[in-house]
């Protein structure tokens, strides 16, 4: 029978892949059953096959076409609906059954049929661990088939699978569906505290180093990390010795300033990431290097006590020292160095010495913009949780000290205000748990990254002019009123497209600050200017803000869109 997809090419599968990074997936294929899994990150299988054939073929995903695409390299996973939410545990199972010397080798009926099993009777004492441990068994779960050699204490993986089904678990029995083209380990078993009895029939393996070596899956640890105290310039540059430690013993409290105080500092990318530094890290870089976490930031208003969850960023790597000091020699090559020590000396803290600092010490992390998420505006944490008695600097793992702080937008509600004071006739609040501030206290807020408006100003400009032609797209355009400017300006067949560029760190910010802007230069006082209008960041949508979009589009029919600009790439999104 021929294939349909025998046309297809791996470099047409790898550009659908790249085009699914940069635009995301849209809501009618955002569930599949199957995903095609590269570089560790899961796309659905039929989208990207539509989508690298740029949708001329129409086909049921299959066993016969999954088995097509696999074949030019590609691991393809199933994963179930039901409980696609829950994190998966991870299985080891043996590939035979009977007992020693008589084993019956069952690998190919398992891989045949679609299955795994045990042939234990479960009222054996060894039968009943395997019943005990089966009942643990969850759909979604990932199972491995593996070979041994006690004498060379070796393993072999002959096979991957995710289970389907466990309707049949009470008689030892999961229905499985296995991977296509899996990467199967081949070397010395797992060994050390934790790892295990590899020679049992079934067990579960929970290690991160031994779920990355024999299922390619990373598990994320997730920390929490407290950053230095940056006032009024949202971690993109130093804000001086306000709100610091007063500890001469600290850094901060010797020389005025963090290293982390450039954590978010994004115009600064090198191949697609930024660099950075955080203490708790540096503390024992050996042990974290090569890691990945998940890290919610928090941080501590020396002067209030007030501890601020700020945000979070996803896929957070630690790099090693090899890679820190070429980050380092980059930075001086591009000026950047010299721009962070005059940072310094303009808030009034101390560079003594910050030119000679190893690249270790000044970058241990990297991340992806796109994977950073800050509150807009910082959250105060509440005095009684855990985290005021942490100690300095800690890259807590601990869960007892997670913030836990509801999102604002869940929980509104019209709050009745209590009776005027006798005193001074303004409402009185009942104490509400939150920590007290000082009266000449104030919030840190998010600040635009000036350089980076400006580049992606320029650089969208000649993306749109290579579009719509040079005498249609004038940046810098006058409002009509006042001395107000345009970001760019498009005069299109169907009418005039305004653009305003913002570059904070967070995308809720940066709506919120480009909104109002376009609203009045479209329409003030009584006009209809433009057709569209859009939002430019440098951070590509998130779910929650192309809900927004939809939301104000389907509510007050506003022409209002949202794109995304990689400057490093120079790649514009579709408008969402």
């Amino acid at each position: 029978m021929p294939n349909k997809l025998s046309s297809i090419t791996k470099a047409e599968i790898l550009e659908a892949l790249d085009f699914i990074d940069h635009n995301g997936i849209p809501k009618d294929n955002e569930w599949n059953q199957y995903w095609i899994m590269y570089n560790r990150i899961p796309y659905p299988f039929k989208h990207s096959v539509h989508l690298a054939s740029k949708f001329k073929i129409d086909f049921r995903s299959d066993h016969f076409y999954r088995t097509r695409i696999s074949e030019l390299g590609f691991n393809i996973q199933f994963k179930s609906e039901k409980g696609k939410d829950k994190a998966p545990k991870f299985w080891i199972g043996a590939s035979y059954f009977g007992e020693s010397p008589n084993h019956i080798p069952m690998l190919e009926d398992f891989i045949k049929n679609s299955y795994w099993a045990t042939d234990h009777d479960f009222s054996s004492k060894t039968g009943k661990t395997i019943d005990k441990r089966l009942s643990q068994v969850s759909i979604n779960d990932r199972i491995a088939i593996r070979f041994f050699s006690r004498k060379n204490s070796t393993i072999a993986i002959a096979a991957l699978g995710t289970v389907k089904s466990i309707d049949e678990i009470h008689n030892g029995h999961l229905e499985v569906i296995w991977d296509y083209f899996p990467k199967l380990y081949n070397g010395p078993k797992p060994s050390g505290q934790g790892a295990g009895n590899w020679w049992n029939t079934f067990l579960e393996i929970s290690r991160p180093e031994d779920i990355e070596l024999i299922f390619d899956h990373e598990i994320t640890n997730k920390r929490l990390s407290r950053l230095t105290w940056n006032l009024e310039h949202g971690y993109m540059s130093p804000s001086g010795r306000q709100g610091k430690s007063k500890d001469l013993k600290s850094h901060e409290g010797q020389f005025g300033y963090g290293h982390e105080e450039w954590l978010f500092d994004n115009a600064k990318l090198i191949d697609g990431y930024h660099y950075g530094f955080l203490e708790p890290v540096r503390k024992y870089q050996k042990f974290h290097t090569g890691k990945i976490y998940d890290v919610t930031f928090y941080t501590l208003d020396a002067d209030s006590s007030i501890r601020y969850e700020v945000g979070e960023v996803y896929g957070l790597e630690v790099i090693d020292e090899q890679l820190a000091d070429s980050i380092k020699q980059q930075y001086k090559t591009n000026g950047w160095l010299q721009e962070m020590e005059q940072q310094i000396i303009a808030c009034g803290a101390n560079d003594n010495g910050f030119s000679g600092f190893n690249g270790i010490d000044i970058f241990n992390v990297r991340y992806r913009p796109e994977n950073l998420r800050i509150n807009s505006p910082y959250k105060a944490i509440p005095k009684e949780n855990a985290i005021y008695s942490a100690q300095r600097y800690t890259f807590i793992q601990d869960t007892s000290f997670s913030l836990n702080i509801e999102e604002e937008e869940e929980q509104f509600i019209f709050i009745t205000p209590f009776p005027p004071s006798s005193n001074d006739g303004k409402d009185t609040n009942e104490d509400t748990g939150q920590p007290k501030r000082k009266k000449s206290f104030r919030k840190p807020k998010e600040v635009e990254i000036v350089y980076l408006h400006d580049a992606i100003s320029i650089a969208l400009t000649q993306k749109i002019r290579g579009i719509h032609q040079h005498q249609n797209v004038h940046p810098e355009h006058p409002a009509g009123y006042g001395q107000h400017r345009i970001d760019i300006v498009v005069n299109t067949n169907q009418g005039l497209v305004f653009y305003e560029i913002k570059t904070y760190p967070s995308i809720l910010t940066a709506i919120r600050e480009a909104f109002g802007q376009l609203m009045e230069y479209s329409y003030w006082s009584k006009h209809n200017r433009a057709v569209k209008i859009i939002i430019v960041t440098q951070i590509p949508i998130t779910p929650k803000a192309k809900e927004y979009f939809n939301h104000l589009r389907d509510k007050f029919n506003l022409p209002l869109y949202y794109q995304s600009f990689d400057l490093s790439t120079g790649h514009l999104s579709e408008i969402t």
